[in-house]
């Protein structure tokens, strides 16, 4: 347990005796990648795997009946997704003291503000995982990520590029228009453009507005996600280098042995993933044994295995543009929430002081947390395109 007590830093500065009587409110993003997709939300005691069915396409039968004969009947193909459904979540714990003392009301606030922003921001890199790890790729320069700096940004040509590999597929519209999450570094670059149309120019009674949407571009909406996807440190650059650990690396650890050191100096600002995409940290270099290993600043906050990947270079980011049912996601009904922030699972759940029964004997410890249980799944790679891009300022 992780208890929060009256002398934590900074909390112990909430004693002083002069204090703002009022907490600087939180600020967080909208659910982006949550609000799209096909829906699927299973019931009590329905299991936690959901398949999607899909029907395949027949192709044109192009040759003329036979008067009075019917010509051979086609065999049907299904092509069956699973997604199958996990729980995520976080717990804060805190003291009698910590609750009865500080002059901040920071339960509440934690209630409010911080479990959901860490919630959505949770959800949210969750489904954009997912989502934006397709095949159906676009690079605005040339055929790899790893080719791309900040000076290839996103261009309306490029989303032309990208519907029109939509329209080939007959990718369905989403009323009538396909969508495109992009992030702040994205729009920055596509709304200097003079056929980019702001939202008041077309949203009336009979199109209304996505929560978070920022502008259209001929049959393209575009919603701007503050958690849109980034492959950090993927591109190219000054120095750049992609490589992988040469052998684990444990949490604590501040020597990182590589398989190769080429254009590292110290001072990089480099990023190690692991294999499943999910945790990576961001490091800096504190110098560089060449052809052996890098020393970090700082510690290591977690774990990584040999052949984890090791990556120098510019941000790349992920505009992810889509038609109808492209992606799926699946939540639980069963579960005590309700619908909170787009899911049905989703719950924050407090427990008082004293609710530990005779594991706390003495009523000191109490929490706050949420939960929700989802799964995302990509349902048809032809009805989506990844753009991916650099943007103005965005070198490593």
């Amino acid at each position: 347990m992780n208890l929060n007590i009256t002398s934590d830093t900074p909390i112990a500065d909430s004693l002083k005796t002069k204090f703002w009587k009022e907490l600087l409110k939180n600020t967080f993003g909208q659910m982006v990648y949550n609000m799209f997709g096909k829906k699927a939300v299973i019931e009590k005691r329905g299991g936690k795997t959901v398949q999607f069915r899909r029907v395949g396409k027949f192709t044109p039968d192009l040759t003329p009946l036979t008067e009075g004969a019917a010509p051979t009947g086609r065999k049907i193909a299904v092509t069956t997704n699973v997604a199958t459904v996990t729980q995520h979540g976080t717990v804060v714990d805190y003291t009698d003291m910590f609750d009865e003392i500080l002059y901040d009301n920071l339960i509440g606030e934690i209630i409010r503000e911080t479990l959901p922003e860490n919630a959505i921001e949770t959800l949210e890199k969750l489904a954009a995982a997912v989502y934006c790890a397709g095949t159906n790729i676009r690079y605005v320069a040339g055929d790899t990520r790893a080719a791309l700096t900040a000076s290839n940004i996103l261009t309306l040509a490029v989303v032309d590029l990208a519907v029109k590999t939509l329209k080939q597929a007959n990718a369905p519209l989403i009323n009538g228009k396909y969508i495109c999450i992009v992030g702040p570094e994205a729009t920055y670059d596509i709304q200097q453009s003079a056929d980019w149309k702001d939202p008041y120019k077309y949203a009336n009674r009979t199109m209304g507005l996505y929560p978070s949407e920022i502008g259209m571009y001929k049959n393209v909406r575009f919603v701007e996600s503050t958690y849109a996807h980034v492959f950090k440190h993927k591109g190219a650059g000054t120095g750049a280098l992609h490589t992988t650990l040469d052998a684990a690396a444990a949490a604590g650890q501040k020597v990182v042995p590589l398989a190769a050191t080429t254009g590292l100096v110290a001072g990089d600002v480099c990023q190690i993933r692991d294999a499943s995409g999910y945790f990576e940290e961001e490091v800096v270099l504190a110098s560089v044994s060449s052809g052996v290993s890098v020393t970090l600043v700082s510690n290591l906050t977690r774990a990584f295995a040999a052949s984890d990947t090791f990556d120098k270079g510019d941000d790349v980011f992920a505009a992810l543009i889509f038609g109808k049912d492209a992606m799926g996601s699946v939540s639980l009904t069963g579960m005590r929430g309700g619908r909170v922030v787009g899911i049905s699972s989703f719950e924050i759940i407090q427990k008082a002081l004293g609710s530990g029964g005779t594991s706390d004997p003495l009523n000191q410890v109490g929490t706050v947390s949420w939960k929700a249980a989802v799964a995302y799944i990509r349902l048809d790679e032809e009805r989506m395109v990844r753009i991916e891009h650099g943007a103005t300022g965005e070198t490593s």
